[in-house]
């Protein structure tokens, strides 16, 4: 197995930039200072880490923002509740409207992961509470939205690179977040409009919005999976109905490496490879242990009642099994497929991730 570690990104220019799937920093949004307070997720999501100080309730009175997209309707959390008035996050009749007002109160109250990033990434499927549980995070961690941006760029350069490069045509999510701002079947789609994507999640919120998204999208699918048990997701019905008997196929493991342990890392790559055929490629985004350098962004990406779990390169490297690292090696931060000199590589950001692919 060979390795290629350097100080800059390795040398792969993959360009994805087509309309729609660019994703430009979201502007900043005035609001008063939250009242301190902390929420959590439950179940392991793409989107990790700890709402930081995110407060469902404020002073009395109206905290009103402005959406993430040029003329939003305004949204406002009054005393521990949420209105979004004028914004469809759901149509009529889909399954989460039809839950019931206090199920549907409830998904709207609670900050969630998936959302926020939604909001960092420039989308507008996200409520009043998840800007201001956002705005928290920034607060504690001013890198954190380039942090996640910069690791949706890389799955985005890594599937567009299955795509093009390797001929893949069928693509697997593990803790995918929102199908939205350049997710892999936006990506893959505009190379090959015949292509086609599961996208998985363990959060059971963000599988029901990101269905009522996808609204039937014949070639799309999105199913509640915990990325410890890959099996779930490559045995289910909807996977052989969609794919067949081919299992060549690629897939997104970003940013979830550090919510395993060593055993369940290695059983979900183990489970991964041996289900997936020959030409198969899987892209990978791991936090680094030198992570401990950069104590804000940990505070940021340790969930509370969760283990974390840094690594070095070599450290995942022994945990990839029969997995061959790709020619391109491992580079620092998310910054594989960018030559070298075309970007602005943030200390904090290269320091604390590596990526890389494997085949």
């Amino acid at each position: 197995m060979r390795t290629l570690k350097t100080d800059r990104p390795s040398l792969f220019g993959v360009s994805t930039a087509r309309p729609g799937v660019s994703i430009e920093p979201v502007g900043r949004v005035s609001r008063p200072s939250p009242q301190p307070g902390t929420r959590s997720e439950d179940t392991r999501s793409s989107t990790q880490g700890f709402l930081a100080g995110a407060s469902l309730r404020s002073e009395p009175g109206t905290i009103s923002e402005q959406g993430a997209s040029a003329g939003a309707p305004r949204a406002s959390l009054v005393e521990g509740t949420v209105s979004a008035r004028g914004i469809s996050h759901f149509r009529l009749n889909s399954p989460l409207s039809q839950r019931g007002d206090k199920e549907t109160k409830l998904y709207c109250l609670k900050p969630s992961w998936a959302r926020m990033m939604d909001f960092w990434l420039g989308g507008y499927h996200n409520f009043a509470v998840d800007r201001l549980a956002a705005r928290q995070v920034e607060a504690t961690c001013p890198d954190a939205p380039e942090f996640w941006r910069e690791q949706r760029r890389f799955l985005q350069r890594a599937v567009a690179h299955m795509a093009r490069e390797l001929g893949l045509d069928q693509f697997i999510g593990f803790g995918s977040g929102l199908p939205t701002r350049g997710n892999i079947h936006e990506v893959v789609q505009a190379i090959n409009s015949a292509a086609k994507v599961i996208y998985s999640d363990a959060n059971f919120t963000c599988v029901a919005q990101a269905r009522d998204i996808l609204n039937g999208n014949p070639t799309v699918a999105y199913e509640q999976c915990d990325a410890a048990e890959p099996g779930e997701l490559l045995y289910a019905p909807v996977t052989s109905q969609m794919f067949g008997n081919n299992h060549r196929v690629g897939i997104g493991f970003s940013g979830l490496s550090h919510l395993l342990s060593d055993e369940e890392l290695a059983r979900s790559f183990a489970t991964l490879y041996e289900w997936a055929a020959e030409g198969s490629c899987m892209a990978v985004v791991a936090i680094s242990r030198r992570v401990e350098r950069f104590p804000k962004l940990k505070q940021v990406l340790v969930r509370e009642g969760m283990s974390f779990f840094p690594r070095s390169e070599q450290e995942m490297q022994a945990l990839l099994g029969p997995w061959q690292l790709t020619e391109h090696g491992i580079a620092t931060g998310p910054y594989w497929g960018l030559s070298e000199g075309t970007i602005r590589v943030k200390e904090v950001i290269a320091e604390t991730s590596f990526s890389f692919l494997v085949r």
